[in-house]
């Protein structure tokens, strides 16, 4: 049964923006942000997705990006977390990114995923402002940053809230939990009746 639910979890992850469980809003701000970075016009070269894991914050990072056309680079911030490795890695994505773009100017432009943020709380600062000096600084690359906020104290983010748009993700209501439920058993063929809905839900 649990390989059932994993084939079932990645069958159905959100593949577009209609599927993402999120109130319209929301979705209308990132997309605003997003036409405002491509004008020049955003505050920020960074956005922020926050809330309990599992609420689609990376699938909707991945589907944003693809429909504004860029070309995505994930970091797990977990694992790239030293003020070092940030540097290297972000500012140098950038370079090589420039020489191909001049090389082939049909290149999409390059966008980054720096997932898990929490997970560079638990070690020195020198990650985080590194993070937050490449946000601040450079206006080219749009930047989505995911943090799972039950993992770090409120106040240890404040610099990424002030740097960044910040989208808060929270716990579907029963009214999407049912879209979502019926997606998947619709998607299986599956009847199910009323009374079981409620239950699953």
């Amino acid at each position: 049964m649990a390989d059932t639910f994993n084939l079932w979890f990645e069958k159905y992850r959100p593949k577009s923006l209609d599927d993402i469980v999120l109130p319209p809003n929301k979705i209308q701000l990132v997309k605003r942000w997003f036409q405002d970075f491509l004008e020049g016009k955003a505050r920020t070269s960074g956005l922020l997705f926050t809330g309990p894991p599992g609420l689609g914050k990376t699938s909707m990072a991945h589907i944003i990006l693809r429909e504004y056309g860029f070309k995505v680079r994930e970091f797990n911030a977990s694992d790239t977390r030293s003020k070092s490795l940030i540097h290297e890695n972000l500012y140098g994505l950038i370079n090589i990114t420039d020489v191909n773009r001049v090389v082939n100017r049909d290149e999409p432009p390059v966008a980054i995923i720096m997932d898990e943020v929490d997970g560079m709380f638990k070690s020195d600062r020198g990650g985080v402002d590194e993070l937050l000096t490449f946000i601040t600084e450079q206006r080219r690359v749009p930047i989505i940053c995911i943090c799972n906020l039950g993992n770090v104290k409120k106040d240890t983010i404040k610099g990424l809230q002030k740097e960044c748009l910040e989208v808060n993700f929270q716990l579907p209501d029963e009214g999407q939990m049912m879209q979502v439920l019926r997606r998947v058993t619709g998607g299986e063929g599956m009847h199910v009746s009323a009374e079981a809905e409620n239950m699953i839900i």
